[in-house]
């Protein structure tokens, strides 16, 4: 590891990146971990090969997100080429990687990863997912607050076994009104999410069993209830998928969750008022899926 390189850990994947990423925590560097290549520019060849945001070329994974950044990941190499868009902050190039770029690496070494955060509840780690603006950072802070490990931030990674989940970096991010309902503290900025550090969350550093998916549902009374058939759209909108063969390969993954009793809904009033209820409905559901009861 050179003085200007920077290693984390993520998912139990270990990487060595030549940029430092601030509001990470560092991690020891490993001879197997993937090099992150930060780059002024990726050759032309394969933004060339790209028909959209994700594609393939000479067997390498492509993905562009216009004015975010451009990546190509060698999997048989681990090698992560990177280039950021002109004029983003350190803060979000960190955020860029981690949100977007690492989970689909992810995918391509064989994990199912979920737009969704985590707690680790009785010692299992149960994930809430859903469209952005739908509460999940907020109920899993929320229960971080109440003693429950925050696990994940907005990448819920399965293993390849599908039985453990596999902890994010150690951060959360929420906007400015959720801020002040559930940590009482002003966001930095009022254009960007506030970033909590391991310093006013728990956070959980191993794998733990996998308990469930809360699927976040348009707001309404509060209940949980297992999820359907009619659910698996919305389930399949909020996996990270491959090009190629992916598409299939996660519509099969969504269904055996979903047939296993794996994803239930969870419906609530965006109220910060009655969080408190959500939570003690969500700690409820969890425990009695612990003891076996439900």
């Amino acid at each position: 590891m050179t003085a200007d390189s920077f290693s984390f850990e993520y998912a139990s994947e270990s990487f060595l990146s030549t940029s430092v990423l601030p509001g990470v925590r560092p991690a020891p560097a490993t001879e197997s971990a993937i090099r992150v290549d930060v780059v002024d520019a990726v050759s032309p060849e394969f933004i060339e090969a790209l028909s959209g945001d994700l594609g393939r070329h000479d067997g390498l994974l492509v993905g562009r997100s216009i004015d975010e950044a451009t990546f190509v990941f060698d999997r048989n190499e681990r090698v992560l080429e990177l280039e950021y868009a002109n004029g983003l902050t350190e803060s979000r190039q960190a955020q860029v990687l981690l949100d977007w770029v690492v989970p689909y690496v992810l995918t391509e070494l064989g994990q199912l990863v979920l737009h969704a955060t985590a707690v680790n509840i009785d010692g299992a780690a149960w994930g809430f997912c859903g469209m952005s603006g739908r509460g999940k950072s907020t109920l899993a802070v929320s229960l971080a607050q109440s003693g429950y490990p925050l696990v994940a931030d907005d990448t819920f990674v399965l293993d390849a076994h599908r039985t453990s989940v596999l902890p994010s970096h150690p951060s959360a991010r929420l906007n400015n009104d959720s801020m002040r309902a559930v940590v009482d503290q002003d966001a930095v900025a009022a254009s960007e999410k506030a970033l909590l550090g391991d310093l006013e969350l728990p956070f959980w550093e191993t794998a733990l069993p996998f308990g469930g998916v809360f699927l976040l549902e348009p707001a309404g009374e509060i209940s949980i209830d297992s999820a359907t058939a009619a659910n698996v759209p919305d389930l399949l909108e909020q996996t990270y998928v491959l090009p190629g063969k992916g598409i299939a390969n996660a519509l099969d993954e969504v269904v055996a969750l979903i047939e296993a009793d794996s994803v239930h809904t969870l419906t609530y009033p965006r109220d910060y008022d009655v969080l408190p209820h959500v939570i003690e409905t969500v700690e409820r559901f969890a425990h009695l899926r612990s003891d076996g009861s439900s």
